[in-house]
């Protein structure tokens, strides 16, 4: 494996381009996981595709776990496309709090997954499984469709008017159709723009820059904010936080969490407050469970802040008392 690593890493020359090649192995072995052929492969790519997953140069061998991990991949799947006829999905909504006057801001929207007679799926599974198998297309346009519906019921109970941020994919903000779709929705069904926000990653835009850049520019014509989430998490380029139209960061609550762990979490935590306010963007503080997080945020300027210790993600009718 070494040798075969070391000859691909080696720099090579393509039309005058230096170019650099990573590789993810799988490996199956014979007769051990089977002696014929087109199987033995099939294992071999079970492998890469877990190796994939790991990351850049890496390697997996097949296992009789890897085979079993994949067939349940295989069996949630099928669940997950006939999870909507089934009403196995919901929404929930977590409130976002003025770190200044304890006032709720606007809320995050939560898709989630409860299997008929199982227990429930948590997001962070079935996310990236709807990603790689084609569905998370059909699952944002079922959330967008609910939330917009909720956004209305909820009218008639607000005094003042608070936003539902919802998440969108890198396919969904890579897709242009989709986006004009979304918009033609929202003037369809009578969304106005300051009524919902979108939250998106950086790691979203990475698949398709442009084409990601072009479509929130679009967003933002339409007078709706967009939020970059997971800050801290994933790059943090600072070169997106000036050429991206965000109006605010949500601070990763990896590093909320982390808070007094360290004088070097802390001054990274101050540091990406102050650049955020220095250019005029607005930060929400993500994952605050403790008193002491809370008043840390709140002392270095933090505009609002999300979590357990303000709100757990609530149903419609829990947060329908808050609204009244």
């Amino acid at each position: 494996i070494a040798e075969i690593y070391a000859t691909l890493k080696s720099v090579k020359s393509v039309e005058g381009r230096l170019i650099e090649i990573d590789a993810c192995i799988g490996i199956a072995q014979y007769p051990k996981d089977d002696t014929d052929f087109d199987e033995l492969m099939h294992c071999a790519d079970e492998a890469m595709r877990e190796a994939k997953h790991k990351g850049k140069n890496t390697y997996v061998i097949y296992t009789d776990e890897l085979h079993a991990q994949h067939l349940d991949q295989i069996t949630m799947t099928n669940q997950l496309r006939r999870a909507v006829e089934k009403d196995e999905l919901s929404m929930m909504y977590q409130p976002v709090y003025s770190l200044h006057n304890g006032q709720m801001a606007s809320m995050e929207a939560l898709i989630r997954w409860h299997p008929y007679g199982k227990a429930a799926i948590s997001p962070d599974l079935f996310i990236p499984l709807a990603e790689t198998a084609g569905l998370i297309s059909d699952l944002e346009w079922w959330v967008f469709e609910t939330v917009f519906k909720q956004v209305i019921a909820w009218r008639p109970m607000r005094s003042r008017n608070i936003p539902i941020a919802i998440n969108l994919s890198s396919k969904g903000i890579s897709d242009e159709e989709f986006i004009q779709n979304l918009i033609g929705l929202m003037e369809k069904v009578g969304i106005m723009p300051g009524e919902i926000e979108i939250e998106i990653t950086e790691t979203s835009l990475i698949e398709q820059p442009e084409s990601a850049m072009k479509n929130l520019h679009l967003l933002r014509q339409q007078g709706i904010k967009i939020l970059l989430d997971d800050f801290g998490k994933g790059y943090s380029s600072l070169t997106y936080l000036v050429s991206l139209p965000i109006d605010a960061i949500k601070i990763d609550k990896g590093f909320t969490q982390k808070i007094h762990s360290s004088q070097d979490i802390d001054a990274i935590i101050k540091g990406i407050i102050d650049l955020a306010h220095s250019i005029h963007l607005k930060v929400i503080a993500e994952g605050i469970e403790a008193e002491n997080q809370k008043e840390f945020l709140k002392a270095l300027g933090t505009d609002y802040g999300q979590g357990y210790l303000l709100h757990y993600p609530s149903s419609p009718v829990d947060l329908e008392k808050e609204l009244k």
